[in-house]
């Protein structure tokens, strides 16, 4: 995808992504995204612009972004910690994430939760 949410050709080559791959696109999103993006996809990209923004060491950390929640994006790091982000205030949100791994990188943390405003939800247990 471009930076227009567009799609771009697909990749024949093995690539590590310099950045998250998204899902949760339906097909319809997919074919109309060679035209004219959907607000998912417009989302996404802004998503990524806000990880790109924050810094290399998170964006480095985050390998998925889940657009099919209704209730916002749900990104995935390398290490597989479900991080779920809400729908806005994503620079203030990914600011507090970037912390958030830090800290719970050596705990049994399965999922972070950063949709309630001032508030982190931890997730205990291994990671699925």
């Amino acid at each position: 995808m471009d930076e227009e949410g567009r799609v771009l050709s697909e990749e024949r080559r093995a690539v590590v992504p310099g950045v998250p791959v998204i899902s949760g696109l339906t097909e319809e999103e997919l074919v109309s995204m060679r035209t004219s993006p959907g607000p998912k996809a417009r989302a996404a990209v802004a998503l990524i612009r806000a990880l790109l923004r924050s810094g290399n060491a998170l964006a480095a950390e985050i390998s998925e972004i889940d657009m099919s929640r209704p209730e916002g994006p749900v990104l995935y790091t390398v290490d597989g910690v479900e991080v779920r982000l809400g729908a806005e205030d994503w620079d203030e949100r990914l600011a507090r994430l970037e912390g958030v791994l830090a800290q719970v990188a050596t705990q049994d943390v399965s999922g972070v939760d950063l949709r309630f405003k001032d508030q982190v939800v931890l997730r205990r247990g291994p990671v699925r």
